[in-house]
């Protein structure tokens, strides 16, 4: 497989509770003229897309990008003081995809942090019912796995359907259109997908890091949601999808997706 040219990328390990961290990669100039070096950047924090905690390369499971037709992986990280990040210059003309996937982390909450947990992910009934179900004696114990993916435009060429396919994360927000040209007052379409299937219910939360403003939607049957670009600057998408497992346990996949708007139209 191809190693872009790359000298580093992020990971993350989250310290503290899951739920209090987002984790986000993005690029340090989402548009790049021809030839212009690239920098990605991931970091864990409560205030997007302000740089919080540097993450552990320790933690990455797998890195890669797709340009096009062109695709490899990212194998190389540099810890900074509040990220990790990756530079070079990517090796054609279009719209990137780059992405993080973590190793497994694993958490236990007690009863007041759950309930906080399933409020601020907009949990499903069927969960908060299954918490419920196990009684007040039960324990929450998680295992989470993070994902995180970005976009950044290199050069003319325009974008080709390739940036719109998924990169392979678990749970993945897929956008309708290419996000690189999107311009405040657009509206973005995203599926929400789980190994190859739509998630139905599924409450994608949305940051404008212009303004810090945040709402959370359900996706329709289809796995759709659609959002209202107000405001230029960087943008996250985010969701968690939770499971109990026969054993009591818990399962999820913490996903985020951003994207930079340049501006009004």
């Amino acid at each position: 497989m191809k190693r872009w040219m790359l000298s580093g990328l992020v990971a993350s390990v989250v310290a503290g509770t899951a739920f209090a961290h987002d984790t986000w990669l993005v690029a340090d100039s989402p548009v790049l003229l021809s030839g212009q070096p690239l920098e990605l950047h991931a970091t864990t924090g409560t205030n997007f897309p302000k740089f919080g905690l540097a993450p552990d390369p320790a933690g990455v499971a797998r890195a890669g990008w797709r340009i096009g037709s062109q695709r490899g992986e990212i194998a190389s990280f540099e810890k900074e003081e509040s990220t990790m990040v990756t530079r070079g210059r990517p090796l054609a003309e279009g719209v990137a995809v780059a992405w993080l996937d973590f190793r497994p982390k694993e958490i236990e909450l007690d009863a007041k942090e759950v309930a906080h947990y399933f409020d601020e992910i907009g949990a499903a009934e069927s969960v908060r019912q299954a918490w419920e179900d196990a009684g007040p004696d039960a324990t929450f114990h998680e295992t989470y796995t993070k994902h995180a993916k970005t976009f950044v435009r290199a050069g003319d060429a325009p974008a080709d359907r390739a940036c719109l396919e998924a990169v392979g994360p678990s749970v993945e927000f897929l956008p309708d259109r290419d996000p690189t040209v999107l311009v405040a007052g657009d509206t973005l379409g995203i599926k929400v997908m789980k190994k190859g299937n739509e998630l139905e219910g599924f409450a994608v939360g949305v940051v404008c890091g212009a303004d810090g403003s945040t709402t959370q939607q359900r996706t329709n049957k289809a796995g759709y949601v659609q959002i209202v670009i107000r405001r230029g600057g960087w943008w996250l998408i985010r969701g968690t999808e939770l499971r109990r497992n026969a054993d009591g346990t818990w399962d999820s996949d913490i996903s985020t997706m951003t994207f930079y708007v340049g501006g009004n139209r």
